[in-house]
């Protein structure tokens, strides 16, 4: 699936797709876990939130990962800044504090560049917990245009505004071009189609209530849509196997955690 939407989004004709499972699972790696292990004490990993253990060995693997994948930079979403190693130096943040520890056993340290986390339906990070939360390439139009439906979005108000958050960073950086995003018009009312080339110029617009939330979460879903409708459509035939994988169910219907 990251291939197929990789290539219809064009410019990453060069990117090689690597899995972790290729190294984690050799012997250099589980030793590297126990070097770096030493090097983290029990107060500094209660930082990392969660109640298991494997929770608390998060900075080793990320840490790993990128040595062995031979990275030089690491592209992360900004909430990843939050998330803490040690203590006394929190301040850096999570990503400064993988790669303190990449080179606290002799291997050399990786950039990092955050981008912006996009926001889910409900306001929270998006992710693949909760299906309602989520717009991902199977999704229908109906569906698509239905889950941006139940987001926030007050009129005039552009605070949590989650239509508003995917123009920004999502549509208007990355895919709208010149053209920008058309609101359309309701003769019925007098109101008139507009063309935003710029997200300054549509925020100012809905600011000042020149644009309604239903016309703005219209245009934000169909252009959304435009997005995932090559990838739904090549996908269409490994559908149900690649939901089957990702989802699978035990006897009795239930799937499995």
């Amino acid at each position: 699936m990251l291939q197929v939407t990789m290539a219809h989004l064009g410019g990453f004709e060069s990117v090689k797709i690597q899995k972790t499972s290729e190294f984690e699972f050799s012997r250099e790696y589980t030793l590297d876990m126990y070097k770096m292990a030493s090097k983290i004490t029990r107060g500094a990993s209660d930082l990392v939130k969660g109640n298991f253990l494997a929770t608390h060995l998060i900075p080793i693997y990320f840490a790993l990962d990128h040595h062995y994948a031979g990275l030089d930079l690491a592209i992360m979403g900004e909430d990843m800044e939050a998330d803490y190693v040690n203590e006394a130096e929190s301040q850096l943040g999570f990503p400064v504090q993988a790669t303190k520890l990449c080179e606290a056993i002799g291997y050399k340290g990786f950039a990092s560049l955050l981008v912006p986390t996009i926001l889910g339906m409900n306001g929270a990070k998006m992710g693949s917990q909760d299906a309602e939360n989520l717009l991902e390439p199977f999704d229908t139009p109906k569906q698509v245009e239905t889950k941006i439906k139940k987001s926030f979005c007050e009129p005039g108000n552009l605070k949590g505004n989650i239509a508003l958050h995917l123009a920004k960073e999502l549509l208007f950086p990355h895919f709208l071009g010149e053209k920008g995003l058309e609101i359309e018009g309701d003769p019925k009312h007098n109101e008139e189609a507009m063309q935003l080339v710029t997200y300054e110029d549509l925020e100012q617009a809905y600011a000042s209530e020149k644009i309604f939330p239903t016309k703005l979460k219209a245009a934000v879903s169909k252009a959304v849509d435009a997005i995932l409708a090559p990838v739904r459509t090549e996908l269409a035939e490994q559908q149900k196997k690649l939901l089957a994988d990702a989802f699978p169910v035990q006897k009795g219907g239930r799937k499995k955690k």
